[in-house]
C-alpha cells in the first residue's frame, strides 16, 4: 500500500511538472512574430520559465526555449530602432495586449492578471494615459478574480467540513444514526461546485456507512422482536405448576 501511495504521489508530481512546462511553452509560442508590443509577453514567458523547478525546466522543449531567446534578441533590436513616442506607444500596447488576453475571468487567470498588473505598474504616466479603458478592464478583472477566489475558498472549506463529518463516523454502530444523518444533511446542502471538491472515496464511505447502519438496525429490530416473543411466552406461563413443564420447555 505504501508503495502504491508513493507511486501515485510521484505520478501526480510528474503530471504537474509536465503541465507547468507546457504552460511555459504555450506562453513562448504565443509570442509569435516579435514586435515592440511583445515586450511584456516575452518578460512574462521568461519569468514563468525562471520560476520552474529543475525537473520542470527539463520538460520544456529546447526548440521552443530557443524561440524565447530569439524573441528577446529581436525585441532589443527593435527597441534600439524606435523613437521615444513609438516606445511609449509600444509599451502601452504591450500592457493592453496582456489585459485583453484575459477575456472571461476564471481562477486559472491568477498569473495572467498579476502579470498585467505588474506590467502596468512599470508604465510612465504618459504611457498609462494611452490605455485608460484597458486599465479599467484590468481593475474589473481583479475584482472578479478576488470574488471567485473567495467563493472557491468557501467551497473548499465546506467540502472539507463535509469530509470531516464522514471521517468522524468511523466504524459504524447503532449509535451513529445522528452522525450519518448530519453528514447526509451536509451533503444535501453542498452546491455542485462544492460537491466537485469532495472525493469519490468520501461519498462512497458515507453510502457504505448508511448501508451498514441500516443492516445493523434491521438486525437489532429482528433481535428485539425475538426477545419480545420470548418474554411474551415467559409471561404467558404465569404461576408454574407441574402441568406447565411442556409450555416452559416450549418457551
Amino acid at each position: 500500500k505504501e508503495a502504491e501511495t508513493k507511486y501515485n504521489e510521484l505520478k501526480a508530481q510528474d503530471e504537474a511538472d509536465t503541465k507547468a512546462a507546457k504552460n511555459v511553452e504555450e506562453l513562448i509560442e504565443n509570442i509569435g512574430e516579435v514586435t515592440l508590443e511583445d515586450e511584456y509577453a516575452i518578460k512574462a514567458a521568461e519569468k514563468a520559465y525562471t520560476a520552474l523547478t529543475d525537473d520542470q525546466k527539463a520538460k520544456v522543449n529546447n526548440d521552443v526555449l530557443s524561440k524565447l531567446e530569439e524573441a528577446k534578441t529581436k525585441l532589443e533590436e527593435l527597441k534600439q530602432q524606435a523613437t521615444e513616442e513609438e516606445q511609449n506607444r509600444s509599451k502601452a500596447n504591450a500592457v493592453a495586449k496582456l489585459i485583453n488576453a484575459i477575456e472571461e475571468v476564471t481562477l486559472e487567470d491568477k498569473d495572467a492578471i498579476k502579470a498585467a498588473e505588474e506590467a502596468y505598474a512599470t508604465l510612465t504616466d504618459d504611457q498609462k494615459a494611452l490605455i485608460i479603458a484597458e486599465y479599467e478592464t484590468l481593475v474589473k478583472a481583479r475584482e472578479t478574480y478576488d470574488d471567485l477566489e473567495a467563493k472557491d475558498a468557501l467551497d473548499t472549506k465546506l467540502a472539507a467540513a463535509f469530509t470531516a463529518l464522514v471521517e468522524e463516523i468511523g466504524e459504524v454502530t447503532l449509535d451513529d444514526e445522528k452522525a450519518i444523518n448530519d453528514a447526509k444533511d451536509a451533503l444535501a446542502n453542498l452546491t455542485d461546485d462544492q460537491l466537485a471538491k469532495v472525493s469519490k472515496d468520501t461519498l462512497d464511505a458515507l453510502k457504505d456507512a448508511e448501508a451498514k447502519y441500516n443492516e445493523l438496525k434491521e438486525q437489532d429490530e429482528a433481535d428485539t422482536e425475538v426477545a419480545n416473543d420470548f418474554i411474551a411466552l415467559v409471561e404467558a406461563i404465569g404461576t408454574v405448576e407441574e402441568d406447565d413443564l411442556e409450555r416452559i420447555e416450549a418457551a
